[in-house]
């Protein structure tokens, strides 16, 4: 039954940090939404942050079961790495813009790390079964191929702001992302691209909106 009542409390939590960004929910909130006492949220909790972490875990549990489904599903490994894309793209459009910037100091430096890893691993695979079965060419080697996928694109966004330019952070890496694909395919991988850009969702075309 408690472990019930932590489970409403992570999923209703989260629900709240996804629609307004992390700093303003308040535990207030959370209680109301769920229609408990903050005296329940503490006796499972112990405080705001212990909250956010088990959120953070979660979220990040499904992200990395999903994208693990659709590497075993996936018919080679240039389509589970767009197919990876894709579904971050989808998840990542739901949350409010605000919740990655409360992220910044929220999220320990090992907690980080220790996703960082796991995701980097998962797509490092792929990439060296693209290379292996023929599908990407290899001048660059995995590690930097995988490197350049999971590059964080902060300081890049900082500095197009500084010139005035404003474009999507997500969009810009899905964008450089499949310019990147493009560029180590091989002729068969190409190919590969090209017909699930076709027929998936994303679409890359037009120029990238700055405003």
């Amino acid at each position: 039954m408690a472990e019930d009542v932590k489970d409403r409390i992570i999923k209703g939590a989260a629900e709240l940090f996804k629609r307004k960004g992390i700093k303003a929910v308040t535990m207030d909130e959370i209680a109301v939404k769920l229609s408990i006492s903050k005296r329940t949220i503490y006796e499972n909790f112990k405080d705001k942050q212990s909250i956010i972490n088990s959120c953070l875990d979660s979220t990040f549990k499904n992200l990395e079961d999903e994208m693990n489904d659709i590497s075993k599903t996936s018919s080679n490994p240039v389509e589970a790495l767009f197919c990876m894309f894709e579904y971050v793209d989808i998840v990542v459009r739901e949350y409010n813009k605000q919740f990655f910037e409360d992220l910044v100091g929220t999220v320990t430096e090992d907690d980080y790390k220790d996703k960082k890893y796991r995701h980097r691993a998962l797509i490092s695979a792929k990439v060296k079964s693209a290379i292996d079965e023929g599908f990407f060419r290899n001048e660059l080697g995995v590690d930097i191929i995988t490197a350049l996928l999971t590059q964080n694109f902060s300081p890049l966004i900082a500095e197009l702001n500084e010139l005035g330019l404003h474009p999507s952070p997500l969009e810009l890496k899905l964008r450089v992302n499949l310019i990147l694909l493009k560029g180590i395919a091989t002729q068969k991988g190409a190919k590969v691209i090209n017909e699930l850009q076709e027929k998936a969702s994303l679409k890359m075309s037009g120029n990238i909106t700055t405003e």
